[in-house]
């Protein structure tokens, strides 16, 4: 459905000679009573549902407006993409460029570290693996303690990976 289509049929007009025009004097009515709640009183049919048409026609009214911001605004898009609109995004990678250029940050979404920072993680005082020969990478997992029975035993997990083959072990420290 397109946005400028309609799901709904009017429910009355005011203005011209169709057949569900509503005389602007029975419109006033209608409308007082809504304003005032006075329908509320049961003084019959047509004064019971009138309000409510009232009501549902400024919905009606309020729908067209929002289709028309929207259909607007579906045009602004797709100007701006440069597109005709159904497939505004398809293949469309200037969108992937933020920033001044495609390897720019945007404003304020930086990160800067210090120069010690800098050394820190040159440095890596924390490293936890060693490369071995020159494909094998070892690795070491933080050592674990259990207690048991028999007292307290350490364990290490170590790592040994080559290419996509990882292999571990456990080691038991006594």
């Amino acid at each position: 459905m397109a946005l400028s289509d309609k799901k709904y049929e009017r429910m009355f007009s005011t203005t011209g000679s169709d057949a569900d025009k509503v005389e602007t004097s029975v419109f006033n009515e209608i409308k007082a009573d809504f304003d005032s709640n006075s329908y509320i009183d049961n003084v019959g049919q047509f004064k019971e549902l009138g309000p409510v048409i009232y009501q549902i026609q400024n919905i009606q009214d309020e729908l067209d407006y929002l289709r028309g911001l929207v259909d607007t605004n579906k045009s602004k898009v797709s100007m701006a993409l440069g597109t005709s609109g159904s497939t505004a995004l398809a293949g469309d990678t200037s969108l992937l460029a933020l920033g001044t250029s495609g390897s720019t940050a945007l404003a304020g979404d930086t990160t800067t570290i210090s120069s010690s920072q800098a050394s820190a993680i040159t440095a890596n005082t924390a490293k936890v693996s060693l490369v071995g020969g020159s494909k094998t990478t070892l690795s070491f997992g933080e050592m674990i303690t259990t207690v048991g029975k028999t007292g307290t035993t350490y364990h290490i997990i170590m790592t040994a990976t080559s290419g996509k083959v990882s292999k571990t072990v456990q080691l038991t420290l006594t």
